[in-house]
């Protein structure tokens, strides 16, 4: 904010009551100094100079010249050299104007070898006060110069903290600069005045605010120097910081008239004039009453006494203004008059509507008024604040103008864009926020170019950092779509009329919007050529024609014609790289046409290079090219045509590369040829054409001009068959131009050479191999040099369901069986098979390829010469397979055996079908037992071909081995003989259910492992182990008290874990009590358990075992005791106490002993299984009696050592037992010794404490007291500490001081009480008194060497107010805990409070609060002198408007320092102000609430 508030009229009391309620009064400034020569101020250096987060330096300062030389400074607590010798801050000149300059971060920033230059600076002028203030805050990083409020530059600096790392030794100084680049000491010549330091940086509202008025009160002021001292030599730092300056007055400088002496900053011009206004945005905060008259007049409202503002406008402007705060408590009228007492206004308003202003929640409504538009043109103005009917009170006004762009700049590139407004700009209207995209509105319009759409990027100030809220230039970078050509116009306006805000809030209206025109940053490109890029078929005759987008010049400039087009467009043959002579003409510029010197070339590639061109604005073209090809006219035609010698393929030869279609693409495919075969009477009568290929044997593409056509012969020719070949009609095959083929154009009569043939067969009748006979000698090249090789043939086999499926030929030879030579003509091909053939099966044998066989000649022999189907002969013996298998597991008991034979059974002697009793004399089956026992059977023979069934004649035995086996030789029809050998030996299933075979009980009862006759399973698939569920334990007591058992867990013997199979089971046992020998235990199965053997039978036993009995395995022990151990013993009482046993003892010892005397006296009576102690008084106090049982052993000889039990006796005087000696115990005594109930009676006594033995006489005297007095102080100084509560209960302690003496004041309420002491100093004492009466107890100790002290008392009767005296010996800090409570020993108070002794205050004091900020507590510190007469002291807390709202302190208090606590949380969060006054000497400070 930019504001000056000044007055003239100091007559009126409006101001006085207007800082009252900021608790300091503004005071005229009487002096300054003029600086002249060798004139400085002197500062030490010290911490409470140094600010770290933040900081603001500022004066005003009236120079005698225009400029200075550099190091010339205002204010300098710097040192300056380079990194790691900088730290601090200045004022000073450099480079002609005034800067700001700061240390920050490390200190390793090289300030000076960077540039001072950087640094915020502004100029002053000569003769005239002005306001010069310095601010930087570490959260932005930001250092600012301002100048009569108003910012005039800043730099970003790298951030952090101020720096004082290498300040060392160098002062503060006013008017002289020290440790600097300059070769001596620098000096100001000038007036300066009013020099302030703050601990933050200050914005430009609470700069303006302040620049006539005292900155006192307000926080963050660590230093203030008005300069009002006269002629005194000390410069007083008004802050009470004690930073007191010195005046080195060694030149020829003087005192001067203060700055603010008809200043017109803080002046008005007229008598009906109360403030100035000096820039806009304006806010001020103020009171209207009564005094201050009634000078000005409205046309239509009620009013009275009224407040005016003067503004001058050096241009029209359009105005808001409105009183729209909290502040405002009364109903505000507003008006604007256009000259000085006028009468007549130019507008008035009265009340705002019922939503006027929410955010500043103003209630009632109507309280506050509003002028929400006026423009004014330059001049000068008087805004008037009245109340309605002469109403008067609090108000805030603020005046500001609307918002607008001023103008824009875009980036060359059309990257970014900046835009001027006439102020800076927030997004919230609540002055804060940074400017977002969303904020803004941008549009384009093409206008005619081409570009097509833009949009924001990002924002950010003119330096590319981010923005931070009010800035008055903004930098859009912006996205262009499309190339500009400089034709485009792009419009950014707000997004809404509430988008974005100036300071005062007034929202950017949309229709404030700015244009800015896009630069031409499109290059010439081509726009169309004829022929166009690509194109085909072109006339040679044609000329060329290239459009461009816009006129061209060549890269120097110049326009294109005959003389220069050549070296921007080059007309070219691609094919064979020859430039191609031209002439050119335009009629534009941007059009041109090439004209050949001569016809263009046939069927040629044509290219067109552009290059070294340029717009007329010198976008250079991107080169590009233009390509076409020009027409082919002539057909293609057959030249010529050929068969390869080995029949393999014809060859045909075209004029020119041909193609599948018209457009030039695709090889030619079968069916675009068509072929003429004629056997001529030879042996093969037909032909296949399989493919056509290149030369290369690759498939063809198009383009070829010679092509091979493979055949295929249906079988070898004889030499007379022909072919011929031509296009299969008009339009198959076609040039690259799409010229077709005639059809008349066809090869010549291709004849076919004579090839070999298959003339016989001879196939062995054992299948062993088979003799081709062929008309000729055969090959395997056409060189006639190869001999056959294996690879050269084919064969296949269909096995037709017969046994043989695959066959392969293992060799070739001649018919002599002999190597091949070549030139055979009988090839004897010897086969191996698979399987024997059983005479169903073919085979079939070719050349495996058209190439693999040839004739004597050199001709193939075409693949299609084979053997034709070749029946073999049957070799297969009968065979037959059996379903039973060896190593057999689980079979049934019932199984019956199975053979199956392929062919009936014949006896290979006699030829004749064998029988089946014949066949049973060939069968085994028996046990394989030691006697190999014989099992009856019965054989059964089914079906043709026979199945034989071995059927048992009765069922197997369980799990046990059985031998099969069948040996016999046997032939089928055909007479082919085998021997069969069937053998198997399998186990039968084992179907009888598993059981335990015996049982083993552990010697100490905790297992019992049981062996199972077979392994064992939790699942019937062999899988899972035995589970603890699977059994049931059952105990029978027999008046034991184990009567319950559990299984734990199942595990093997060995204690591994179950992994299933196991024959032995280990079930491990938890009792709920010891056996002692009478139980008897049985383990029984659970229903449907889960226990299986490996054949999966279920085990079906009731129990596991016989029922047996349990070892004796329980010792002697202790197991009831009528006394618990944490029991006291009472003191003077006999105390009875029964050990039970948990059985019968034998026999057994035991001593009772005490820890603090020698002896117990007891009595006991023993029992079978208890014994009864009878423990006799007197006991000592604070004393462990122990029963020790050495040995104990029962009836089994089982025995148990050492088991002991110790109680305790209280403490004597531990009235409630808890183990301390506290007031609480003290207040029972007092109580009791009041109304003498002799059972608290204590003494007499004997014995050491702590272990007194009590002797009671029936009378509370001395010997009580002592007693109590003796184990109270060993209680404290064993265990005696200070707590540290900080809970605070009740009222605080009553408690004066005077001097080092402490009064402590006792409410009449309370009965007893601690107050702990922790004392600073170490071995210091404190000396305690009371004034009390008989019958109060108050007892102290003292521990120095802990720094501990404390006092404790009860008291029986009331009495007002008992006071207790504390005495320090020396000046010490105490910290005192302390809590009361009443005659029902309920707390009536707890607190804590700190002390601190020192010399009596001299004058009176109001120490800063802290926390300051606060919520909801904050201590207030004072200091109270001694006065000759004794005055009243009060504390009171005050709110803005000057009323009390809390009374601390209203009372005499005497000479001393004091802390209070307020507490303030049932009061809203602002700011408050804490009066302490003592009789006439008032005190005040500003504290503030923060919720």
């Amino acid at each position: 904010m930019n504001m000056v508030l000044g007055t003239s009229m100091w007559n009126r009391n409006f101001l006085f009551y207007f800082f009252s309620l900021i608790s300091f009064p503004m005071w005229g400034q009487d002096a300054s100094f003029n600086f002249n020569t060798n004139d400085f101020v002197s500062i030490p250096s010290n911490a409470s100079l140094q600010a770290e987060t933040g900081m603001t330096i500022e004066c005003w300062v009236n120079p005698e010249s225009d400029t200075y030389a550099d190091y010339s400074p205002l204010v300098h607590y710097f040192r300056l050299g380079g990194p790691t010798e900088e730290s601090g801050f200045a004022l000073q000149y450099f480079d002609g104007q005034l800067r700001f300059m700061i240390s920050v971060g490390d200190g390793n920033y090289d300030i000076f070898g960077d540039g001072l230059g950087l640094w915020p600076g502004t100029t002053l002028d000569q003769g005239t006060w002005t306001h010069i203030a310095g601010t930087y805050d570490a959260l932005t990083g930001q250092a600012k110069i301002f100048k009569n409020g108003v910012e005039e530059a800043s730099f970003a600096t790298e951030g952090g903290n101020l720096n004082w790392d290498f300040i060392d030794t160098i002062n503060m100084k006013i008017g002289k600069s020290e440790i600097n680049p300059a070769s001596e000491d620098t000096y100001f010549n000038g007036g300066i005045d009013d020099v302030r330091l703050w601990n933050r940086a200050l914005d430009a509202n609470e700069l303006q605010n302040r620049l006539c008025n005292s900155p006192l009160g307000v926080e963050g002021l660590i230093g203030y120097w008005n300069f009002n001292d006269g002629s005194d030599e000390t410069v007083e730092d008004l802050t009470g910081n004690g930073n007191n300056g010195t005046l080195s007055n060694l030149g020829i400088g003087g005192w001067g008239n203060d700055a603010l002496d008809n200043n017109p900053l803080c002046l008005g011009t007229g008598e009906c004039v109360d403030s100035v206004i000096v820039s806009l945005p304006f806010f001020h905060s103020s009171s209207l009453d009564q005094s201050m008259g009634d000078d000005w007049s409205f046309q239509n409202y009620p009013h009275g006494a009224d407040y005016a503002y003067q503004i001058t406008l050096p241009t029209q402007k359009n105005l808001y203004v409105d009183t729209c705060d909290p502040i405002t408590d009364f109903d505000t009228i507003l008006s604007i008059k256009d000259e000085c007492g006028n009468e007549v206004s130019l507008t008035e308003f009265d009340d705002g509507t019922e939503d006027f202003c929410p955010e500043a929640s103003v209630d009632p409504p109507y309280f506050a008024s509003i002028i929400d538009s006026i423009t004014l043109s330059a001049g000068t103005y008087y805004v008037v604040v009245d109340g309605w009917e002469g109403a008067t009170g609090n108000y805030k006004i603020a005046i500001g103008t609307l918002p607008e762009i001023i103008g824009s700049d875009i980036a060359s590139d059309d990257s970014y864009l900046d835009i001027y407004f006439s102020e800076g700009m927030y997004t919230e209207a609540t002055t804060s926020g940074a400017l977002v995209e969303s904020d803004f509105e941008i549009t384009l319009n093409p206008n005619g170019g081409t570009a097509t759409g833009v949009n924001i990027d990002y924002l950010s100030n003119t330096l590319g950092g981010p923005l931070e809220g009010g800035e008055d230039t903004v930098r859009f970078m912006i996205n262009i779509e499309g190339e500009s050509t400089g034709q485009e116009l792009i419009t950014v306006r707000p997004l809404t009329n509430a988008s974005i805000f100036n300071s005062f809030g007034i929202g950017l209206l949309r229709s404030a919007d700015q244009t800015q025109q896009l630069s031409d940053q499109f290059p010439p490109f081509l726009q169309s050529t004829v022929p166009e890029n690509g194109s085909i078929d072109i006339a040679t005759n044609s000329n060329v024609v290239i459009n461009f987008s816009e006129q061209i010049r060549n890269n120097e400039g110049s326009n294109l014609d005959d003389s220069n087009a050549s070296n921007s467009i080059a007309l070219i043959n691609n094919d064979t790289g020859e430039n191609l002579s031209y002439s050119v003409s335009t009629i534009n510029d941007q059009s041109f046409t090439l004209d050949p010197e001569n016809d263009l070339p046939e069927f040629s590639n044509m290219v067109v290079i552009l290059s070294n061109i340029q717009d007329t604005n010198g976008n250079l073209l991107t080169n590009d090219t233009i390509q076409f090809r020009t027409a082919d006219e002539s057909p293609p035609i057959i030249s010529a045509s050929g068969l390869a010698s080995t029949n393999q393929y014809c060859y045909i030869d075209f004029s020119e590369g041909v193609f599948s279609s018209n457009s030039g693409e695709g090889g030619i495919e079968l069916n675009d040829l068509e072929y003429t075969f004629d056997p001529n009477g030879g042996n093969c009568n037909s032909v296949n054409i399989l493919e056509i290929k290149n030369y290369t044997g690759a498939l063809l593409s198009g383009g070829e001009t010679l092509v091979y056509a493979y055949v295929q012969l249906n079988s070898s020719p004889s030499g007379s068959e022909t072919i011929i070949f031509a296009p299969a009609d008009g339009s198959s095959i076609f040039d690259q131009a799409g010229n077709p083929m005639h059809p008349s154009s066809i090869t010549g009569a291709m004849t076919f050479n004579a090839s070999a043939v298959i003339d016989s067969l001879f196939l062995d009748p054992n299948n062993e191999y088979l003799d081709i006979i062929f008309s000729n000698g055969i090959y395997s090249d056409p060189q006639q040099l190869q001999t056959i090789q294996l690879n050269d043939f084919q064969i296949s086999m269909n096995s037709n369901g017969g046994n043989a499926s695959v066959v392969n030929i293992s060799s070739l030879v001649n018919n002599s069986g002999n190597s091949l030579s070549g030139g055979e003509d009988i090839i004897r091909f010897i086969l191996e098979f698979d399987e024997l053939p059983s005479g169903v099966e073919t085979i079939l044998i070719s050349p495996s390829g058209e190439d693999k066989i040839f004739n004597s000649s050199g001709v193939l022999v075409p693949q299609s010469e084979n053997t034709g189907t070749i029946l073999l002969y049957d070799q297969l013996p009968p065979s037959g397979i059996t379903d039973a298998e060896d190593g057999e597991i689980n079979v049934s008991q019932n199984d019956t055996l199975s053979m199956t034979f392929t062919d009936n059974l014949y006896d290979p002697e006699t030829g004749e079908l064998i029988t089946i009793s014949e066949l049973k004399n060939f069968v085994t089956l028996e046990y394989a037992d030691s006697a190999n026992t014989e099992i009856p059977f019965d054989l059964i023979m089914e079906g043709s071909p026979p199945t034989l069934l071995v059927v048992p004649q009765s069922d197997y035995a369980s799990d046990g081995v059985v031998n099969f086996d069948f040996s016999a030789t046997l032939a089928d029809e055909n007479g082919n003989a085998i021997d069969f050998n069937f053998s198997a030996t399998f186990t039968i299933q084992d179907y009888i259910p598993p059981k335990v075979d015996s049982f083993i009980l552990a010697s100490d009862n905790s297992y019992i492992d049981l062996e199972f006759d077979d392994q064992i399973y939790g699942n019937d698939d062999m899988t899972g182990t035995m589970n603890i569920d699977d059994i049931l334990v059952k105990i029978i007591p027999n008046g034991s008290q184990m009567d319950s058992c559990t299984v734990t867990s199942l595990t093997r013997t060995d204690s591994n874990f179950l992994t299933g199979g196991e024959l032995n089971i280990r079930v491990n046992l938890e009792y709920n009590a010891t056996p002692n020998g009478n139980e008897f235990i049985v383990l029984e199965s659970s229903s449907g358990v889960s226990i299986y053997d490996e054949s999966g039978n279920q085990y079906s036993e009731i129990a596991y075992m016989d029922t047996t009995m349990l070892y004796d395995i329980l010792p002697p022990s202790i197991d009831s005791i009528s006394i618990p151990i944490d029991s006291f013993i009472v003191l003077m009482e006999s105390t009875p106490i029964t050990f039970g046993f948990n059985e019968k003892v034998d026999s057994l010892d035991f001593v009772v002993t005490s820890k603090a005397l020698d002896s117990v006296k007891f009595d006991f009576i023993r029992g079978d299984s208890s014994l009864s102690l009878m423990l006799q008084p007197p006991f000592a106090s604070h004393d462990s009696i122990t029963v020790n049982f050495s040995y104990l052993e029962d009836e089994a000889g089982l025995s148990t050592v050492d088991i002991a039990y110790t109680y305790t006796t209280p403490i004597l005087g531990d009235y409630d037992f808890d183990s301390k000696i506290t007031y609480n115990d003290l207040w029972d005594l007092v109580e009791n010794w009041e109304m003498k109930n002799f059972n608290y009676e204590l003494g007499p006594v004997s014995g050491e404490v702590p272990h007194f033995i009590s002797i009671p006489d029936s009378k509370f005297d001395i010997e009580d007291g002592m007693a109590f007095v003796q184990i109270w102080s060993w209680y404290q100084k064993e265990y005696g500490q200070i707590v540290e509560d900080t809970v605070m209960i009740g009222k605080p302690l009553n408690i004066a001081q005077l001097g080092n003496e402490l009064s402590i004041f006792i409410e009449d309420s309370i009965a007893s009480g601690q107050i702990q002491f922790s004392n600073n100093h170490i071995d210091s004492r404190l000396r305690f008194s009371t004034k009390s009466y008989d019958g109060a107890m108050y007892l102290s100790h003292q521990n120095p060497e802990k720094g501990y002290s404390i006092l404790e008392f009860a008291r029986p009767k009331i009495m007002a107010k008992d006071t207790i005296q504390v005495t320090a010996d020396e000046e010490s800090k105490l910290k005192i805990y302390y809590k009361f409570y009443g005659r029902d020993k309920k707390e009536i108070q707890r607190g804590h409070i700190s002390f601190e002794y020192s010399t009596i205050p001299t004058t009176l004091d109001l120490y800063p609060a802290y926390p300051n900020p606060f919520n909801p507590v904050t201590t207030l510190q004072f200091d109270i002198p001694h006065l000759e007469n004794t005055e009243k002291v009060s504390l009171s807390i005050f709110d803005l408007m000057g009323r009390e709202i809390d009374m601390l302190i209203n009372g005499n208090k005497p000479p001393g320092s004091y802390k209070f606590k307020w507490n303030a949380t049932k009061h809203s969060s602002g700011v408050y102000f804490a009066r302490l006054r003592l009789g006439p000497y008032v005190k005040t400070q500003k504290i503030i609430l923060m919720k």
